[in-house]
């Protein structure tokens, strides 16, 4: 099952970014993987896909985290985040997702 959350973080997309993949490569037992980097200039902003992999040990799996960070709303920086990958149950994709929360900058 995955866990979905919306996030809408100071800094700009590029900051974002960087908090999330210090997070994905750098925090907890495992280091991460940057699978896939993608960007977009549009009239309206940069759109920024990241594709990370990292090994939860307890799950004895891998998650996969997607984050779209994107300025479409007029400027602010939106955070998109999918993860999924987990065994059974939700709660290493929380853990996750709290990380990410507190590695993003307070918007």
């Amino acid at each position: 099952m995955a866990v979905v959350k919306t996030l809408y973080p100071a800094g700009t997309a590029e900051e974002c970014a960087r908090c999330i993949t210090e997070t994905m490569l750098g925090k907890g037992f495992s280091q991460g993987r940057e699978a896939d980097r993608y960007t977009v200039e549009t009239a309206s902003g940069t759109i920024l896909v990241l594709v990370f992999e990292k090994y939860f040990l307890w799950q004895r799996g891998n998650l996969t985290l997607t984050a779209v960070l994107d300025t479409a709303e007029g400027g602010a920086v939106r955070a998109h985040l999918i993860i999924a990958g987990a065994n059974e149950g939700t709660g290493a994709e929380k853990k996750l997702l709290e990380w990410l929360e507190k590695a993003l900058p307070a918007g």
